[in-house]
């Protein structure tokens, strides 16, 4: 979509460019048929129609999964702080809520800072530039990018709009981040410090505190197109554990799924 994007915004430029050479000389000033620009620039204007389309199709299509009941209509068997989602096969745009199954559902979506970040993600110039925003019955977690351009993932997380920690990843080198194909940490505002680690060739990610406790465990599938027999639907499963601890499990799940977004 960003070569669209690009196509669309570049070659119409150049378009104007060369129409106006064209009207005063009779010929353009690089050469190329006037037709064929234009031709290319059309395909591109389509191409963003296109995808517009299908983007609120998609949205519309989440939200009307999210919004019904499937637990009465399958045995999911969740006890407590035992937690599924599963991802659709298609690209995540915003307001497309994914449902958490548990005792007690949740909902997370894409969070979107502003329009710029909404352009930077959409249009896949920098996808990192997405966070996330879950919500329960009672609380609301936002994880919202922060440096953008810098070449590690820095996100702020918030707890029912108050500040509560920041996500970062390792440094590659100096912290050994890449001794690990995922490794973070979440500092909390009271500086305790807990560890979303998930070694190379591994379905399994874990979040433990300094004294190595598992806080949060969670086995992901491999992509897999078939449909799942509970579900009915196509997408990477997400099968997570959740012990107690100070952090709450909104907290614990919103780190999890971010982390999981940035692979």
């Amino acid at each position: 979509m960003f070569k669209s994007l690009f196509i669309f915004v570049v070659i119409g430029i150049l378009n104007i460019i060369e129409t106006v050479h064209y009207v005063q000389n009779g010929e353009t000033f690089f050469g190329n048929p006037l037709g064929v620009i234009w031709a290319l620039w059309g395909v591109a204007t389509v191409s963003l129609i296109v995808f517009y389309f299908l983007r609120k199709k998609q949205q519309k299509r989440f939200w009307e999964i999210s919004q019904e009941s499937f637990g009465q209509e399958r045995e999911f068997d969740q006890k407590e702080g035992e937690y599924f989602y599963q991802m659709p096969v298609t690209t995540l745009f915003d307001n497309i809520p994914i449902v958490i199954k548990s005792v007690n559902d949740f909902k997370f979506q894409l969070y979107l800072k502003n329009a710029g970040y909404k352009f930077l993600v959409l249009f896949q110039v920098l996808p990192s530039a997405s966070g996330i925003k879950l919500t329960s019955n009672q609380n609301t977690v936002k994880v919202v990018p922060a440096k953008i351009f810098r070449a590690r993932y820095f996100y702020d997380v918030y707890w029912n709009e108050t500040f509560y920690g920041r996500l970062r990843s390792k440094g590659f080198f100096k912290e050994g981040g890449s001794k690990k194909y995922l490794n973070f940490i979440f500092t909390t505002n009271e500086e305790e410090t807990f560890t979303i680690q998930s070694d190379y060739f591994s379905m399994e990610t874990k979040i433990q505190n300094t004294e190595d406790k598992e806080l949060l465990t969670a086995k992901r599938t491999y992509f897999d197109l078939s449909k799942d027999k509970k579900t009915n639907r196509r997408g990477e499963q997400h099968h997570i554990q959740v012990s107690e601890s100070k952090l709450p499990k909104e907290i614990l799940l919103s780190l999890y799924i971010q982390v999981m977004g940035v692979r």
